[in-house]
């Protein structure tokens, strides 16, 4: 018995120090899944799949989300290293292949018609006898609750041989049953969570509260896998590597990142004064959006640090590539994932927000990289910045349309957002003034001298906060924001022209002024 565990133990080894890299392991993953649903669609309707959403990319997002998931519960239950089970994972992945072959050969024997979906109702009397094979569950045949617990079983074996210990193994194995139920039942999960919470909002009698009576469709649950993939991805990251994990996190530019956030966010305030949320499920739309704004900036952030890095030699030696924590194959390959996770938010919430997201992405290429390197010519690149900040409101502003009519609704924000930001986006220039100077990039400081452009941009950013109540009188009670706006312009404007003016407390104050005027919207 001891010898046959040491020569399976062996074999799995084996395949744990197998030397590949990132694209041959996903590539790998990714035809398995095309296999699997590819048979899958033929075995449930009886033609090849038609390539939509669903084929090309929510079944991929499942699966890989699940499998991320498996990959760490194994990681911590048999404490091996996060490299080596993700290399050994992808061979008993290949179990998901198992229900379809079986279902192939029960239609033969049989004539039956079998069909695939989610747990959409029925929740808690499914989990209970999940692994009960006389009780029917319609959406999921046999197969697949067979696939399920050989996953567990496998699982435990694995945590077993690695730690010798029954209790971590059964629980790790338990723990990733759980996942995988939990998976396969995420309408019915969503339809219980949101009972509870119009119990709640009727309970305490919440007014205007949108009470969440809507449907729950594919694009709330594969935004929802989404967001469980990017929170594994930084904990994969996170137990890979961890001064590279911390490397990544530190070069999100939080502030820049709050900002184009906030703006999103903006963005659903205003759609949602003239058409007020039909109900909670359209949270999900609206957070999908936010996210497709954000990983959009960060790969614009990667493109911008490869090609800028005489400049932070300078300016920001703390970045990864200067540091060279990261080397420019990985950080490429982080910025790969981020544009990959930009543009899979921006599709599953609407077709409007991937052509925006694609826009805002595109003109911080033309930004950043040659030959044009468009952040080299003043007011060019302040312009761009306005621009980039219309595209983050127009998402969230786009995030919840129901009808065409919707579309060009709030188009009067626009030019606000975008003479207002470019003024005030030359701020970013007082901490990179050395860098600029020795890469030819003109900015306000380089142009006029450190003093004289400190100046100007204090003013610049002065008027944008004045214009605030002049061009959106409509949506604010113009007094208190006047007053509002005229103090903190004036608070920004004396601590620019300091010399050692931090970007980080102008920022602060720009984020109570947004904080305090949509409080007032």
């Amino acid at each position: 018995m001891r010898k046959g565990a040491d020569k399976i133990l062996k074999f799995i080894e084996r395949y744990e120090n197998l030397a590949y890299g990132f694209g041959l392991w996903l590539a790998t993953a990714l035809f398995i899944i095309f296999v699997r649903d590819g048979i899958e669609c033929f075995i449930s309707t009886r033609h090849f799949a038609f390539p939509d959403a669903f084929h090309l990319l929510h079944v991929q997002v499942f699966f890989i989300s699940l499998l991320l998931f498996i990959i760490i519960i194994l990681h911590f239950s048999a404490k091996t290293s996060i490299q080596k089970v993700s290399k050994i994972c992808l061979i008993p992945f290949s179990i998901i292949l198992l229900p379809v072959i079986l279902d192939s050969l029960a239609i033969l024997l049989t004539k039956s018609k079998i069909t695939y979906g989610y747990i959409s109702d029925n929740l808690w009397l499914s989990l209970l006898r999940f692994s009960d094979p006389s009780y029917p569950i319609a959406e999921l045949p046999c197969s697949i609750r067979l696939e399920i617990s050989l996953i567990t079983l496998i699982s435990f074996g694995y945590i077993f041989l690695k730690r010798r210990k029954f209790i971590p193994s059964f629980l790790g194995a338990m723990l990733i049953y759980v996942i995988c139920v939990f998976y396969v039942a995420i309408p019915a999960v969503l339809i219980e969570v949101f009972k509870l919470l119009a119990a709640a909002i009727t309970f305490f009698q919440i007014k205007n509260f949108p009470l969440p009576e809507g449907v729950i469709d594919e694009n709330a649950v594969v935004l929802l896998q989404l967001l469980a993939t990017c929170i594994l991805a930084l904990i994969w990251l996170w137990r890979y590597n961890r001064n590279k994990f911390l490397a990544v996190l530190r070069n999100m530019r939080a502030a820049r990142s709050i900002h184009y956030g906030l703006l999103c966010l903006l963005g659903v305030l205003v759609y949602c004064l003239r058409y007020p949320l039909q109900d909670l499920f359209m949270l999900i739309r609206a957070a999908g959006a936010i996210l497709a704004v954000f990983f959009a900036f960060q790969f614009s952030v990667v493109t911008n640090d490869i090609f800028d890095i005489e400049c932070d030699k300078v300016s920001n030696a703390q970045r990864p590539l200067i540091t060279q924590i990261l080397d420019k194959n990985e950080y490429l390959v982080i910025g790969y994932v981020y544009l990959a996770f930009s543009l899979l938010f921006a599709f599953w919430v609407n077709a409007q927000c991937v052509m925006i997201t694609l826009l805002f992405i595109a003109f911080y290429y033309l930004y950043s990289a040659p030959p044009l390197r468009l952040k080299r010519f003043f007011p060019l690149s302040a312009l761009i910045i306005g621009m980039q900040a219309v595209f983050a409101f127009a998402v969230g502003n786009n995030a919840l349309v129901l009808n065409e009519a919707a579309l060009s609704s709030n188009a009067n924000f626009f030019w606000p957002i975008f003479v207002i930001f470019s003024l005030a986006s030359n701020v970013k220039d007082l901490k990179d003034i050395e860098g600029d100077k020795r890469t030819g990039v003109a900015t306000l400081p380089v142009l006029l001298g450190n003093k004289t452009g400190r100046s100007v941009i204090a003013f610049l950013l002065f008027l944008s906060y004045c214009l605030v109540p002049y061009f959106l009188h409509y949506l604010f009670p113009q007094a208190k924001v006047l007053v509002l706006s005229i103090c903190f312009a004036l608070i920004s404007f004396f601590y620019i022209i300091r010399k050692n003016a931090q970007e980080k407390i102008i920022f602060i104050l720009y984020f109570i002024y947004t904080f305090l005027l949509i409080v007032n919207v």
